[in-house]
């Protein structure tokens, strides 16, 4: 390529070009894999402004953004497309949604309780299973729904994918006695493909909880896919009967999920105690507190980058949000108080006194949880 051979004005008239045509972010993200991702971070940091340029758009254009700029009104349409009987309209749909991949992922859920479409469902199902482990969370988190039939046809799909990570979510189905028989059956099978062994070979749901809970919080690549360009952290709400979901920066995600797992463990047994004799307590109070160190850290380098001119004020206001989830009206303040700031050094100091507070909350949220100062001194 121009760029490659060093012809930097060449390469940029040709990007500029390609910028122009407005290729989605499936295109973008496919020639970042192509060209290579070292390619794209050598351009970022090239001593040519314009070729720093060039590789910041890309980078931005491969993330999977296309639902967040069209609107989720964009997704339900290839959702009601799916159930078009010609198959030119129904594959596009298709097509799209598992491009979309874990952001559309809330828009195909409520399908898998639908009992009277059976090939819309179906269609749905085999999406969800194409997209795999870009899809799996969000599925184990729909075993909380009330619905058995939705359960049966969620664990259907992660025996399809065969996620390790759903092994905790199905053995903690299969275990429940109040659950219907039907879906303890579904979630039988679906244990058997994952791990290959009968259910009465396998542990005790919290064995698992606390398995995954660790590799999370260590980022095993078992657990954190490194590839995967999102960082959503998803919950059931009952009350709604709806999957939800959040973003977490991408350096506290493996906390926030470890912190999910850890929460479904104490559920089922607050006073689990693991086969390295570890509480799972004294987990909880290292993945809050590594969370929060990591979050100082992150906001930290944030301001180091809006200093250098690597980061305008409207980022910087982004990186914050994703790392301490605020609500809409708590994010909006920040952000016109960051904007409103007559200089840089005044941001610093008006974010960093605002996220130390907030980093105190998180710690004492995380000590006011404890049932005993013991699990502090254990995970010291």
């Amino acid at each position: 390529s121009a760029y490659k051979r060093g012809q930097h004005e060449e390469a940029y008239k040709k990007f500029e070009e390609a910028f122009q045509k407005k290729p989605n972010s499936e295109l973008a993200y496919a020639f970042l894999l192509r060209a290579g991702q070292d390619l794209v971070a050598g351009m970022m940091n090239s001593p040519d402004k314009k070729m720093q340029e060039v590789g910041h758009r890309l980078f931005e254009l491969a993330k999977p953004g296309e639902p967040l700029r069209e609107g989720k009104e964009v997704v339900l349409k290839y959702v009601e497309d799916l159930k078009s009987d010609r198959f030119e309209i129904q594959d596009s749909a298709s097509w799209h949604l598992a491009n979309f991949g874990p952001y559309a992922v809330r828009f195909l859920v409520p399908a898998l309780a639908d009992r009277n479409q059976d090939q819309f469902r179906s269609r749905v199902m085999l999406i969800l299973t194409k997209m795999g482990v870009d899809a799996s969370l969000a599925v184990i988190e729909a075993l909380d729904a009330e619905d058995a039939f939705l359960k049966q046809n969620a664990c259907i799909v992660l025996q399809n994918i065969k996620d390790e990570r759903a092994i905790p979510a199905l053995k903690r189905v299969y275990e429940d006695p109040k659950e219907a028989a039907e879906v303890k059956r579904y979630a039988s099978e679906a244990l058997q493909k994952i791990t290959r062994k009968s259910v009465g070979e396998l542990r005790k749901a919290t064995d698992y909880y606390y398995e995954l809970a660790d590799k999370f919080f260590n980022s095993h690549p078992a657990a954190i896919k490194e590839w995967q360009r999102d960082h959503l952290v998803w919950k059931w709400d009952a009350e709604k009967k709806a999957l939800t979901e959040r973003r977490a920066a991408r350096f506290t995600y493996n906390e926030n999920l470890a912190e999910e797992a850890i929460f479904d463990l104490l559920e089922l047994d607050p006073n689990y105690v693991g086969a390295d004799g570890h509480s799972a307590w004294s987990l909880f109070v290292l993945i809050h507190f590594a969370e929060a160190i990591e979050a100082e850290a992150g906001i930290g380098s944030a301001i180091d980058a809006l200093r250098m001119g690597d980061l305008d004020r409207d980022d910087l206001v982004k990186v914050i949000r994703d790392i301490e989830g605020m609500s809409n009206a708590s994010a909006e303040a920040i952000a016109n108080a960051v904007r409103g700031a007559g200089s840089d050094a005044e941001v610093e100091t008006l974010v960093m006194k605002h996220f130390r507070a907030q980093a105190k909350v998180i710690r004492a949220n995380a000590l006011a949880q404890l049932p005993g100062k013991r699990y502090l001194y254990e995970a010291l």
